[in-house]
C-alpha cells in the first residue's frame, strides 16, 4: 500500500512541476501585453498590465478582479494581483478563438471599470492542447480540450533513499 501511495504522489507531484513549468514558459513566451497588442494565442497564459496610482497602504487587502468574455457566451470572473510599481494584473488564458474582453472591478477608482479587448488566435506551439480532462466516453481515460487523447505512463521511482529517508541499509 505505501508503494502504491508514493507512486500516486510521486505522479501528482511530476504533473503538478511539469504544469508549473509549461505555464511559466508559455508566460516568458507572451510576455507581458500592453494593452495595445491584440492577438493572444489560445491556451496561453498572458498578463494584462494596469497602472494604478502608487502603491495601496496594505495592497492585499485590495479589492482587484476582472470580469472575462469570450465567444460562445463565455463569462468568468477572475482574481488579480499587485506587483509591485503601482502595476496590478489580469492573467488571463483564452480557451477559444475570437474576441474577448476584460473589465475590472476594484475598490480602487483608477482600476476600477477599465476595459481590454483581445484577439485569441491559434496557437503556433503544436504541443499544447489545452486543459486536461476525463473523456465523457470512456471515464478512466482522459483527453485534452482539443480531443487529443493523452496516456498517462509512470513508473515506481524510490528515490527517498538517496535524501536519507529510509531507514534501510540503501547506501
Amino acid at each position: 500500500m505505501k508503494t502504491v501511495t508514493r507512486s500516486l504522489l510521486f505522479l501528482v507531484l511530476a504533473m503538478q512541476f511539469s504544469l508549473a513549468v509549461a505555464a511559466d514558459t508559455y508566460s516568458a513566451a507572451a510576455g507581458r501585453v500592453a494593452e495595445n497588442q491584440t492577438v493572444v494565442p489560445r491556451w496561453q497564459p498572458c498578463d494584462f498590465v494596469f497602472a494604478g496610482s502608487g502603491k495601496p497602504a496594505d495592497p492585499f487587502k485590495q479589492a482587484f478582479s476582472a470580469s472575462v468574455k469570450g465567444p460562445g457566451n463565455v463569462e468568468f470572473r477572475i482574481p488579480g494581483y499587485y506587483d509591485g510599481d503601482g502595476k496590478w494584473n489580469i492573467r488571463v488564458s483564452a480557451t477559444t478563438e475570437g474576441e474577448w474582453s476584460i473589465e475590472t472591478q476594484s475598490d480602487l477608482p483608477e482600476l476600477n471599470g477599465k476595459v481590454v479587448r483581445f484577439q485569441c488566435g491559434p496557437n503556433p506551439n503544436q504541443n499544447v492542447h489545452g486543459a486536461l480532462r476525463v473523456d465523457p466516453q470512456y471515464r478512466r481515460h482522459f483527453v485534452f480540450e482539443d480531443g487529443t487523447r493523452y496516456f498517462l505512463s509512470g513508473y515506481e521511482c524510490d528515490w527517498l533513499w538517496a535524501l536519507g529517508q529510509c531507514s534501510g541499509s540503501h547506501a
